[in-house]
């Protein structure tokens, strides 16, 4: 018999929003045991030679979508053990967000990755799903 090889990267499952504070728990498919961690330096920067500010717009980071549609830069952090994320909305904000994307862009910042593989988080953009409608029987 051969042995099992975790081969596949985290990626989005579900979310579910917050409005007090404003944020977002995310739920992700495929994270080893190890779980999650978010303190890797995105290689992307190509240690400090590649300048997000002077490319205004391509940096993709974690964000959360507000009610009028407006993205704004989220801050992230491990959650029930490292298998699901938090997204948290800066100081000001309010009402629940509508929608959430991590690395979803022309550069994709990623900054989360499995302990135990290495492996990192899937970049994704992706709405809260609507309420499924009432059903009335007559």
């Amino acid at each position: 018999m051969g042995r099992q090889v975790l081969w596949r990267s985290p990626s989005f499952k579900s979310q579910e929003a917050s409005a007090a504070p404003p944020n977002m728990t995310v739920e992700l498919n495929d994270v080893s045991d190890g779980g999650l961690r978010d303190d890797q330096y995105p290689f992307n920067y190509l240690h400090g030679t590649f300048d997000c500010k002077k490319n205004a717009g391509k940096c993709a980071w974690a964000e959360l979508q507000r009610a009028d549609g407006t993205w704004v830069n989220a801050t992230i952090t491990t959650a029930a053990g490292g298998k699901k994320l938090t997204f948290s909305a800066p100081p000001g904000e309010s009402g629940a967000p509508v929608a959430s994307r991590y690395g979803w862009g022309a550069v994709p910042m990623l900054n989360v990755y499995d302990k135990q593989t290495g492996l990192p988080l899937l970049p994704w953009s992706e709405t809260i799903a609507p309420p499924a409608p009432e059903v009335f029987l007559v």
